[in-house]
């Protein structure tokens, strides 16, 4: 964070008049508009609607059924503590989204007068600016903070697919096995799911080039959290709802993702939203008829 804030005051130092020139650039391009109200869901933009309720769905999947934040959770000595550590980070979350909106703000003014072909792409341009434009030394430090949080991440969820592997998926469960061999499985799904991230990475790498990343792993994400927040809230509101009802509900979730992406144009932030409420509703109808 102190180097994107280091990044942002280095950028606004490339134009004319230092901040006032940055802000001015900004009203010209009308840069600074905070709300849409387009109700359309196949906007390829994002709405207030899309931010309340996508939003709302997306940050319920994330951060109330997904493994990588859940273990974070567990980690807090309480209950309390783990709620004040959700709120808190909605606050640091919107504090961090202003300061890289503002960086784009300033890397599109940056890159205004540039060459169309020496401009970078909309998914390096960052990272082109900080290896190419800011000084020796804090290039490094940047850097190895990104390479720091980059990891961070990834050992989150390599762990957390190993440890879903380990006591949700593993033939026989856990009770039979002591902690030596079940150390030995981790380690190895572990590996296993790495080599699995990489091979991924490269190949969507070469294809994906002239797409935000953030939209496009928001777009994939909502293909298993969308139905898996649908089980949740099956579960937890549906009185009786048994395996039958959660898997069916899971599948015609999926089905119906599958098909909102090919055949319709529906912005992807809505999926999380689709996919919940359309496994929520059929678990729900097949528990009604199995009752």
């Amino acid at each position: 964070m102190l180097g994107a804030g280091w990044a942002l005051v280095v950028l606004a130092g490339h134009f004319t008049d230092g901040w006032t020139g940055l802000y001015a650039y900004a009203l010209e391009q009308n840069k600074l508009q905070c709300w849409d109200f387009n109700p359309s869901p196949t906007t390829p933009h994002i709405t207030l609607w899309i931010g309340l309720v996508g939003g709302a769905f997306l940050s319920l999947a994330s951060h109330g059924t997904d493994q990588l934040t859940v273990q974070r959770l567990l980690s807090a000595r309480s209950t309390r503590d783990a709620r004040w550590a959700l709120i808190g980070s909605g606050f640091v979350v919107l504090v961090q989204f202003a300061l890289f909106l503002l960086i784009g703000i300033g890397l599109a003014g940056f890159h205004a007068s540039s060459p169309a072909d020496a401009t970078p792409t909309e998914n390096t341009v960052f990272a082109d600016f900080v290896v190419n434009h800011m000084s020796v030394g804090v290039v490094g430090i940047i850097l190895a903070a990104v390479f720091s949080a980059a990891m961070s991440t990834l050992s989150s969820s390599l762990n957390a697919s190993a440890s879903v592997l380990i006591h949700d998926l593993l033939p026989g469960g856990t009770a039979h096995r002591d902690e030596r061999h079940l150390l030995a499985i981790s380690r190895g799904a572990t590996l296993i799911f790495g080599i699995v991230q990489m091979v991924i990475a490269i190949v969507a790498a070469g294809r994906v080039s002239d797409t935000s990343v953030v939209y496009l792993v928001l777009k994939i994400a909502a293909f298993t959290s969308g139905p898996i927040l649908g089980i949740f809230l099956l579960g937890t509101f549906v009185r009786g709802a048994g395996q039958a009802s959660a898997l069916i509900g899971f599948f015609v979730g999926l089905a119906t993702l599958f098909a909102t992406m090919f055949c319709s144009d529906v912005n992807g932030l809505w999926y999380t939203a689709i996919g919940s409420l359309v496994t929520l509703g059929v678990g729900w109808a097949v528990n009604r008829l199995i009752r």
